[in-house]
């Protein structure tokens, strides 16, 4: 009380303000500007097909009119295209190089296995669907990983992935992916069950790339083997004692 009387009138009434507001309110406020500020109806739509029913973009009205527009079925862009398919096996090569060079040991004690590694690998072939999409806006290429993630949410199969390949994307695909498709998983209610990566051309890949994930499984903790080493000498004894006992 001695610190608020003896602030300025300014600092004192946001103190007052702060106070006043319910918890989690600036949370709250962002979740509307975001919503309110996507200008595309069809992703508008994607975005309010995600979100579970006891999600708090759902509860506080935020899809009161995307109901009306539905979401676009989705389109096979690997028939027929062999740029896209060489793009895709561009992209498997990448991944696959990547892991050898970044996770792999080269230590003889296979005991002690990465776990990195491992989750790495499982992530890897939890992905069964491809998309490209080439010259893609913003708001373009969200709604194709919104449209991923509400199709594997929806089919509810676990461990189960999607890459999506961004040629000639402008702008930074970390960014992009952190702004359109991380900031708003809490509000979709999809925080814990989902996970979304992006990969930079910078990093060697043939182009922008976005992972995303439903229900990944935890890596399982190793198993350590007790073994007891027996010479030939053990095992011929333990064969003797074994044939007197008979």
């Amino acid at each position: 009380l001695l610190h608020m009387a003896s602030a300025s009138p300014r600092v004192l009434a946001a103190l007052l303000l702060a106070q006043a507001l319910p918890l989690g309110a600036g949370d709250a406020a962002k979740m509307t500007s975001f919503f309110r500020g996507v200008g595309s109806s069809s992703l508008m739509a994607s975005y309010a097909r995600a979100a579970r029913d006891e999600s708090r973009a759902v509860s506080e009205g935020c899809f009161a009119d995307a109901a009306a527009f539905a979401l676009p079925e989705p389109s096979d862009t690997l028939a027929g295209d062999e740029g896209n398919l060489a793009l895709v096996s561009s992209a498997l090569d990448y991944f696959q190089e990547r892991l050898t060079t970044n996770y792999a040991t080269e230590e003889e004690d296979t005991d002690d296995i990465d776990e990195d590694f491992v989750a790495e690998g499982r992530r890897l072939l939890a992905i069964s669907s491809f998309q490209v999409l080439s010259d893609a806006s913003h708001a373009a290429a969200a709604e194709l990983c919104v449209g991923e993630l509400c199709r594997m949410v929806e089919a509810g199969e676990g461990d189960a992935g999607a890459l999506v390949l961004l040629p000639g994307f402008e702008g930074d695909v970390a960014t992009f992916v952190e702004d359109f498709l991380r900031k708003p998983l809490p509000w979709l209610g999809l925080e814990g069950c989902v996970q979304v990566d992006a990969v930079r051309p910078a990093s060697g890949a043939p182009v922008p790339l976005v992972r995303l994930f439903h229900g990944l499984s935890d890596v399982p903790a190793p198993t350590k083997v007790e073994a007891t080493y027996l010479s030939p000498k053990d095992i011929v004894d333990m064969w003797g004692e074994e044939g007197g006992k008979a």
